[in-house]
This record gives C-alpha cells, structure tokens and sequence, in this order.
C-alpha cells in the first residue's frame, strides 16, 4: 500500500518560483562569464527600459481594476471589467509607440527598438493575466504563468551561449517568444475560471473615465518609484566615469532573483487578504492580516538577503572577473535598500487599500526628488567611485518611504487599529 503524500501548496508555488529564478541565476551567470561587462551593462540598459516602460502602457490602471473586482460592493463582473480594461491598454499602446523614440534616444539605445517595443507589449499582457490569477487566488497557475514568462527561455539561453550559438540580442527573441506563449496560456486560463462571454464585452465608458482618472494618479506616483531604477542607469552612462555598469546590473540581477522568492512566499500571498479586510471594515481580520503580512515579510527578508550575501560573493568568485569581487559593497549597499523597501510595504498596502492615493504619490515623488539630489551630490563629491553615489541614493530614497509610510499609516490607523502596529 503505497503512501499518499500531499504537498503543500506553497511549497508546488515557491517550487515554480524557484525553477524561474534558478533560469535567472544561470542566465544572468553565463551572461557575466561569457559575455563582455559591456553586454551585462546593456542587458541591464534593455531590461530597465522594458521595466519602466510596463508601468507606463497600463498606466497603473490595474490598480483601479483590482479594487473594483475585489470590492464586495461592485456589481460588474470579471468578464466586463477585463473586456474594458483591454479597451483601455490598446489605447496605451498607441501612447507608448508615440513616445518610443525618445524613449530609445535618452537610453541612448539603436538597433533593437522593435524587439523590445513588442517584448514590451507582451510582457505586460502576461503581467496583467498573472495579477489577475493573483487576486483571483489561482496563485499556482499564476506562478506557472510566471515560470513560462521568466524562466524556460534563460534555461535555453544557458547552453546556447556557452557554445557560442547565440549573441545578446538573440536572447531578447528567445524571451519574446516565450513571453507571448504564456500570454496565450494565461488569456485560455483566465476565460475558462472567470467563465468569460462575448456578452460580458461591455464598453463603460464612464467606468474607463473613473479608472482613469483613479489610475492616472496612482501612474504618477509610481512612474516617480520606477524612474529611479531607470534613472541609475541613465545617470551612470551620462555623469559617471567609469561606471562599471555590468557589475551594477549583475549584483541587482541577484537581489532581484531573493526578491521574487519573497514576492511569492509573502507579498503576493498576504496582500489581497489585508486589501479584502480593510475594504470590508473588518477590524479583527484587519490586524490578524497585518501583522502576520508584516512578520513574514521581515523574516523572509532579513532570512533570504542574509543568506545572498555569502552565496553571491562565492558566485562572482566563480565568474573569475575582478570587477565583481572588487566591488561587492555595492551587493550589499543593494541588499540594504531593497530591505528598506520590502519593510515599507505592509504600511503601502494599507494605505493603498484606503485609497490614500494621494498620500502615496507624493510619497513617492518626494523620494525621486530625493534620490536625484544625493545622486548628483554624491556624483560630484564622491568622483571615481562607480556606482556608489547612486546607491547612496537609493537607500536614503528607500528610507524616507519607510518613514513616510510608517508615519501616515499610524495617524490614519490610529481610532480604529492601535494595536496593528
């Protein structure tokens, strides 16, 4: 008789999870060893303009939507709220194809516009299926979704480029292809749970206006967020004597890998309960909610960036390239600011399930203010030091969200949770 051994969910999740990351690892390690430091620096030049630019197609109008199919008080269904959600993103696109060349032009980017412009496109429609899943707590198929999206391809990229058979631009093509595929699974997915009609294709136009001008808000606040990890870059290539860009970029490459591992493990698992509970003035599953979101998060963080210190300084170790190991303070100066970050958002996601919308973009502006100020300081005091004036700025940036955040959340919080902090 054999034994049945079930396991658990979370376990299948960080699984996947894992799989994709251990593709971003080993890609981001053939990358560095067999690849100039100039292609690691454009990789992260690429990357960071496919970032920045999925925040500016949607607008942030995901934000709006979320709320709307979360909130036991609306009485649209998923299906029309979808259909004019994609009404809204078509219009984006034709925004982002207006502002794409300069866009190229202040990257100082050539010859690889139309790959990344439909990578772009491609990358957010598969963002957008998987927030979806997220809140619909079809967390498995989220992450399977994201594993498509973010992990087959790099393993591919892997072997291909250790026997020279592909260059860097090869692997964006790589990465579209599997970035449309889990588009496809993802829309097939969505359709079939959410029991998705031609009847439910509505156009709202006075929905799209609410949500625009609800997202819209919400947009500035976080293209202010996102512009710093554009802005580094962009500062590095223009103001920065030798930069050494590549092993800026190989060093958030691997923060980036510990901070998908607690994206899964705590914030895409423990948000969409605070956010329901908050929405539905539940005091009592308001602070169970948040306090177990904010202790999982500091122990994941401290837990996971600890031990990606010592990991990431026997990896670069491996890539046998002294640019890496000689400057691996800037590994943990990253280390410091992301945590900053990851122990503000319990306090974001609360204000945000608020609405305190304006609260949160001036937030985030002010840090851009603050971030662009040292940086430029830093800049011309601290000359020849790479990229430590940028860190330099992105932790204090990071600090001040943390304080803000902190502080508004305890006066909005204080009549009806004193004991949620």
């Amino acid at each position: 008789m054999f034994l049945k051994i079930k396991v658990p969910t979370y376990i299948f999740d960080l699984s996947l999870r894992i799989a994709a990351l251990g593709g971003k690892f080993l890609l981001m390690m053939a990358i560095a060893r067999f690849l100039t430091v100039k292609d690691v620096g454009d990789y992260g030049l690429y990357v960071s303009i496919i970032v920045i630019s999925l925040y500016f197609v949607g607008l942030d109008f995901y934000v709006f939507s979320t709320r709307e199919i979360l909130d036991p008080k609306v009485k649209k269904n998923t299906g029309e709220i979808l259909f004019n959600q994609v009404v809204f993103f078509l219009f984006s696109y034709l925004l982002l194809a207006a502002v794409w060349p300069g866009l190229l032009t202040l990257s100082a980017i050539s010859g690889v516009g139309g790959l990344l412009f439909a990578l772009t496109i491609a990358e957010h429609l598969s963002q957008e299926c998987y927030r979806i899943l997220i809140i619909k707590e079809k967390i498995t198929l989220a992450n399977f979704i994201l594993f498509v999206r973010s992990g087959i391809w790099c393993y591919l990229c892997v072997p291909l480029l250790y026997f020279k058979l592909i260059k860097l631009e090869q692997i964006f093509y790589l990465w579209l292809i599997f970035s449309a595929m889990s588009v496809f699974i993802g829309v097939i997915v969505i359709a079939k749970f959410e029991s998705v009609l031609i009847s439910d294709f509505k156009l709202d136009i006075a929905w799209l206006k609410r949500g625009v001008k609800t997202s819209f808000l919400f947009f500035i606040g976080t293209l202010c967020l996102r512009a710093i990890n554009y802005l580094d870059k962009v500062i590095a290539v223009h103001f920065i004597t030798s930069p050494k860009l590549g092993v800026y970029v190989f060093f958030f490459g691997v923060s980036a890998a510990v901070q998908a591992v607690i994206d899964v493990l705590v914030v895409t698992r423990y948000y969409p309960s605070l956010v329901k509970a908050i929405q539905e003035n539940n005091v009592e599953e308001t602070r169970k909610a948040f306090i177990t979101f904010k202790k999982k998060i500091l122990f994941y963080n401290f837990g996971l960036f600890l031990l990606s210190i010592p990991a990431c300084y026997l990896m670069i170790k491996f890539t046998g390239k002294f640019e890496y190991v000689d400057n691996f303070l800037w590994y943990i100066l990253i280390v410091i600011a992301t945590s900053l970050l990851n122990i503000s958002m319990p306090y974001h996601y609360a204000l945000y399930s608020k609405k305190k919308d304006t609260s949160i973009i001036f937030i985030n502006a002010t840090a851009l203010l603050f971030f662009v100020i040292i940086t430029f300081i830093g800049v011309n005091i601290l000359t020849g030091s790479g990229m430590l004036p940028v860190l330099i700025g992105l932790i204090f940036s990071n600090l001040f969200m943390l304080i803000a955040k902190y502080s508004i959340f305890v006066k909005e919080f204080n009549g009806e949770g004193r004991h949620l902090n």
